[in-house]
């Protein structure tokens, strides 16, 4: 049976959605980028889509948190053109960060990056040997 909610939680959801209306209006959210994660060949496969950009605009990291390897996709990004006579301007600044635990047998050393067609995409090879290095940073061609 399901039940009504009470004059507070009706209120407390009126006001949340509210406030997020709000700030959609004001604040320009900049979507997390979508992600296809696949096994293929030996290999593990991470295309991100992330249109209009341009390899400068993306880091890669590779870490160690709570004894877990974890592969970080972020980008910052700001356009500095400047002009005077926006009305509205929501595309100022982008940012984002994606983590995803790496599999127990990634090859840590081996991974590659390219960015093409709008997809960044990661190629993860698997390695049998576990290396234990703590934290660096992928080269996107």
């Amino acid at each position: 049976m399901k039940r009504e909610p009470t004059n507070f939680e009706a209120l407390t959801c009126e006001i949340f959605s509210n406030i997020q209306d709000a700030m959609h209006k004001i604040t320009p959210v900049s979507p997390t980028p979508k992600v296809n994660v696949y096994d293929e060949n030996g290999v593990y496969n991470v295309d991100l889509f992330y249109p209009g950009k341009s390899r400068e605009d993306f880091k890669i990291e590779v870490k160690r948190e709570n004894e877990k390897d974890i592969i970080i996709f972020s980008s910052d990004f700001e356009i500095k053109k400047e002009f005077d006579k926006y009305l509205i301007r929501e595309f100022i600044h982008t940012r984002f960060i994606r983590k995803f635990l790496l599999p127990a047998d990634a090859d840590r050393k081996k991974i590659i990056a390219k960015y093409e067609g709008g997809v960044l995409k990661v190629k993860i090879p698997k390695d049998t040997k576990k290396q234990k290095e703590n934290n660096f940073s992928i080269n996107i061609d």
